[in-house]
């Protein structure tokens, strides 16, 4: 819906779950342990992280200047992400880089509390919510877009850790 919706106005569609993946990789790659909160927040608070769009609905999520979009959706990344997204001081760095770039350029963003903690200001909020199976069912399209066989339980099971 939120794709659609930048689509129509032709902005940007920001996806702030990309940014907590992006993280992530760069917790994997650099061999920290993603249950240390302290060397996590360290190494999130030193990346050079930025969203950037080439069409409204196609973001890119920009790492070091490495495009790393493609590599955000892995079963290891899947595995990972809640360790890092659960990081007080992760969240609050992330709100910090989210709304950097929302002020910067008008976007749709989507993302757990965009209206109530990000963007507690923005103009216009619309809240969607989708059961875990309708979201999981999302994502397996997705895994299967990008050539992974993973099954709907997996991507259930892994929606609902989240």
């Amino acid at each position: 819906m939120g794709r659609a919706i930048a689509e129509a106005l032709k902005i940007g569609f920001f996806d702030t779950g990309l940014m907590y993946r992006a993280c992530t990789l760069a917790v994997l790659r650099s061999g920290t342990n993603p249950e240390d909160a302290e060397a996590v927040t360290k190494l999130v608070q030193s990346l050079d992280l930025d969203m950037r769009w080439d069409e409204p609905t196609v973001p890119r999520i920009v790492l070091a200047e490495e495009d790393v979009t493609a590599q955000l959706r892995t079963q290891e990344i899947e595995r990972t992400v809640s360790l890092v997204s659960r990081i007080p001081e992760v969240r609050n760095e992330l709100v910090r880089m989210q709304r950097s770039i929302a002020g910067r350029e008008p976007v749709v963003m989507a993302g757990r509390d965009i209206g109530t903690r990000v963007l507690v200001e923005a103009r216009t909020k619309i809240f969607l919510d989708a059961s875990a199976e309708v979201r999981a069912r999302r994502r397996q399209g997705e895994e299967q877009d990008q050539g992974r066989n993973t099954t709907f339980d997996e991507v259930l099971a892994a929606t609902r850790r989240r």
